[in-house]
């Protein structure tokens, strides 16, 4: 299966804090990320920071939601931290985690872009995404 690096995404209770480490010590500057008034995907800087390097990798900072997995109802809750990789085919991905007796959360297309997206943890409880770009 054909798949790269999208992003990490780490939790901050803490953001004016969080975006001045990474302004200090990185030289890092945040996208701009509109306020929603979305309570099951916030954002807005109180919220969110992203940042995106030349190639297009992010990375996001994300207040935690504790309630994110019982509002959006799946097993796994991703504002608690997370790496995602886009594959070229979402639906075989979910095959292959069938196959192997994996449980995962597919939360659709919602949060930026309308990617798809799913959230897996692995065989040592980090949570994985995984998505596909809309076609």
């Amino acid at each position: 299966m054909n798949w790269q690096l999208h992003h990490a995404m780490i939790p901050a209770f803490d953001m004016q804090r969080t975006q001045g480490f990474f302004a200090d010590v990185l030289g890092m500057a945040p996208v701009h990320v509109p306020p929603t008034n979305d309570p099951i995907n916030p954002a807005g800087p109180e919220y969110l920071l992203l940042y995106v390097d030349d190639d297009g990798r992010e990375l996001h900072v994300v207040k935690p939601v504790p309630n994110f997995s019982q509002r959006n109802g799946v097993p796994i809750n991703p504002t608690m931290g997370h790496v995602a990789f886009t594959v070229d085919d979402l639906d075989a991905a979910k095959r292959q985690l069938d196959r192997g007796g994996w449980t995962y959360g597919d939360t659709g297309a919602i949060g930026p872009g309308g990617m798809k997206r799913i959230y897996v943890h692995d065989p040592h409880m980090n949570v994985i995404e995984l998505n596909q770009r809309p076609v």
